[in-house]
């Protein structure tokens, strides 16, 4: 497995050569040129190589109460093992920094362990929080009414569903986005499996997708509960996964116990 993938490596690789090309006289086109230079090289030596896939749910899993599962357990290898950071939460100065000056959590440190009940603990309209690759730190609202879901790549898995008439629906809790600041987005295209937080810190879900609201300001996304990821991990495992806890103070994102 790749990271970051090599569609979205070269497509860098072409934006930074146009912007370069184009501005061959700015002050900034030397560090732009670095920054080519390092990414390129990045792939050249073999180093965006993360790991190999454990296990992961695929397209056509659901939870018990008909949400959508997209998991993955890595395995990381080589070069890979050094690539996995801590799950430090973001500082009261990122937060402000994104523009965020009162709606930031309390917490600091590190991820913190779900609550009992993971995301089901979370009260109706009560805070909550991301860090995305591509949108970065967002703040938003938790909501409990659940739409139908359908996504436009559902047509690519209908013929393996038992019921081939039926529309390729799912039942998706809702993260809303805030007035403040002025963003349009919550979460885009590559942020999808972020872990979503409480004002704790606490783990609570991860991201599945965000959309954009049709005729209205404003964006939301689709949040599936640590609980539900959790115990499907566990059973898809035929319980041999029996412990997924978030690590702390280690380098390592999730740690899995597994019975001899």
């Amino acid at each position: 497995m790749e990271h970051p993938t090599r569609t979205r490596h070269c497509f860098a690789v072409q934006v930074l050569t146009d912007e370069i090309e184009s501005d061959a006289n700015d002050a900034d086109t030397p560090k732009l040129g670095e920054y080519l230079n390092n990414i390129k090289s990045f792939f050249d030596n073999d180093e965006q190589h993360l790991g190999s896939i454990y296990c992961a749910s695929g397209y056509t899993r659901r939870t018990p109460n008909g949400g959508r599962l997209d998991w993955a357990l890595i395995k990381p290898t080589g070069n890979g093992v050094d690539r996995i950071g801590k799950n430090a939460l973001p500082t009261r100065q990122d937060w402000q920094r994104k523009g965020y000056i009162t709606s930031k959590p309390k917490a600091k440190g590190s991820l913190k362990q779900p609550p009992t009940h993971g995301l089901r603990s979370v009260e109706n309209a009560a805070p909550i929080f991301k860090v995305g690759t591509s949108t970065g730190l967002t703040a938003g609202l938790f909501s409990e009414v659940k739409p139908k879901v359908s996504f436009v790549e559902d047509a690519h898995v209908l013929p393996y569903m038992v019921s081939k008439h039926r529309p390729y629906l799912s039942d998706e809790f809702l993260y809303l986005g805030l007035p403040d600041p002025a963003e349009h987005w919550l979460a885009r295209k590559g942020d999808s499996g972020s872990v979503v937080f409480n004002g704790d810190g606490a783990a609570v879900g991860l991201l599945l997708r965000g959309h954009m609201a049709q005729q209205a300001r404003g964006s939301y996304a689709y949040i599936t509960p640590i609980e539900d990821v959790f115990d499907n991990i566990k059973a898809f495992s035929s319980k041999q996964i029996t412990d997924i806890r978030i690590a702390e103070d280690q380098e390592v994102d999730v740690c899995v116990v597994e019975d001899d």
